[in-house]
């Protein structure tokens, strides 16, 4: 006869498990030829369209261009590490003085 298990015990061996299995997942390795750029996310935050339309197309070059460039004063956002690869980089960024890309322009 299978084991029977109480809610508790259950939510017990579930949590132990998922706690197991979040502790021992470790990160993905970068893929080779790769460059991290950055994004502004919201991260299920409340935010406005303005800044929602601004997060979704902006690229940076680096994590400081991306918290500089808030579309308000207010903005909620945070910075998130996005990866791309060399080739995608360097056409967005052709010239070291470019910091931020607008996607709707490219």
């Amino acid at each position: 006869m299978a084991p029977r298990f109480t809610r508790r015990e259950l939510l017990m061996t579930a949590a132990a498990a998922s706690t197991v299995a979040f502790v021992t997942a470790c990160p993905r390795p970068r893929p080779t030829g790769s460059v991290i750029a950055w994004k502004r996310c919201h991260g299920g935050k409340r935010v406005s369209n303005a800044e929602k339309n601004h997060n979704a197309n902006h690229v940076y070059r680096t994590q400081q261009d991306a918290m500089n460039d808030a579309p308000h004063p207010g903005a909620r956002s945070t910075t998130c590490p996005i990866t791309l690869s060399r080739a995608k980089f360097d056409d967005l960024f052709f010239s070291p003085g470019i910091c931020c890309v607008d996607l709707r322009t490219v």
